[in-house]
């Protein structure tokens, strides 16, 4: 068995030193580490290197002649990578140091599944606890409600991305479907990958704590404001109907999100460069309908403010 980390830098001086260490420091050691940079302007360049001095059996190295942006560096780690299972890492976080055996633990526990996701602790700039709470709560996932394969694929198809790449791990035979990356707007690496293995029922999510999930200023994707969360919740509640009564307002703003996801699913469907592996239609379509479904709810909720909203139904029409 090879273990490898496929890891992205830029710009990323300030933690990297500390994120290295985690991963030298696991109780379980990786085989390898790529790391590939996007043409860092501080001294990230001289730390890997230092680092790539000491362990040269242990890291490769690659500095891009051009920017790739996350999705396509990371496509490119990913490709490098020999190992028979693939830890994905960012720059700025910190590993629990058995986070390599506890991930590879859970695979042989659960052998048909080909990735896994974990929750995260919460830590500052200097490295200290934020709060008691967890990545999970901060992106409104629930194990005990999205505990089988096709609970979590209706979550990614319908409500918001879930997975974060710096708790992921996948087995190396997903490299003969994930590629390419796709390179449309908000459409990240590692959603990508969720997404397919969600669809062929192969994803599964472990609730331990692996990682330190940093929050920064500079960090490319953050976690979002807690007005934010609120609505997300609603979008939750309204897909697993755990909640049986929405306001106008909360349904309005649930509406705008399967609308958000339309239109995100048929931008892929038009520029995606590569062969599908699964239905995007079928995605598309099923959220057209959930659309439909809360049109009538608002209609029932306030009859007045439905039609008052006169481009509801015109706008179903237009995502067709």
């Amino acid at each position: 068995m090879k273990i490898s980390v496929a890891m992205c830098t830029f710009n990323g001086a300030k933690f990297l030193k500390e994120q290295i260490d985690s991963i030298l420091n696991q109780t379980l050691k990786v085989d390898e580490i790529i790391i590939c940079d996007d043409g860092s302007a501080d001294d990230t360049l001289s730390i890997v290197t230092s680092y790539h001095n000491l362990y040269p059996n242990l890291f490769k190295f690659f500095k891009n002649e051009n920017n790739l942006r996350s999705n396509k560096n990371f496509e490119k780690a990913i490709t490098i990578c020999d190992g028979d299972f693939i830890f994905l890492a960012d720059q700025d976080d910190v590993w629990n140091e058995s986070k390599v055996e506890n991930t590879i633990s859970f695979f042989n526990q659960h052998t048909s599944i080909e990735g896994v996701f974990s929750n995260a602790s919460l830590i500052d700039e200097n490295g200290n606890l934020l709060t008691d709470s967890s990545l999970w709560d901060n992106i409104i996932y629930d194990e005990n409600k999205l505990n089988d394969y096709t609970e979590i694929e209706k979550y990614i198809t319908s409500a918001h991305s879930i997975v974060t790449g710096a708790t992921f791990c996948f087995k190396k035979n997903c490299k003969e479907f994930i590629f390419p990356f796709p390179t449309i707007e908000l459409f990240f690496h590692d959603e990508w990958i969720s997404l397919l293995l969600s669809k062929r029922k192969t994803l599964a999510s472990n609730p331990q704590k692996l990682i330190s999930y940093r929050i920064h200023n500079s960090q490319q994707v953050g976690l979002n404001k807690s007005k934010t969360l609120i609505k997300k919740n609603n979008i939750v509640n309204y897909v697993f109907k755990t909640k049986s009564n929405f306001s106008f307002i909360e349904l309005y703003k649930i509406r705008k999100n399967f609308i958000r996801v339309v239109s995100k699913f048929r931008n892929l469907e038009k520029n995606y460069s590569g062969k599908f592996i699964i239905d995007i239609n079928e995605i598309i379509q099923k959220n057209i309908e959930s659309i439909k479904l809360i049109n009538n709810e608002m209609k029932k909720s306030n009859f007045i403010l439905y039609f008052l909203c006169k481009n509801l139904n015109n706008n179903i029409k237009k995502l067709k």
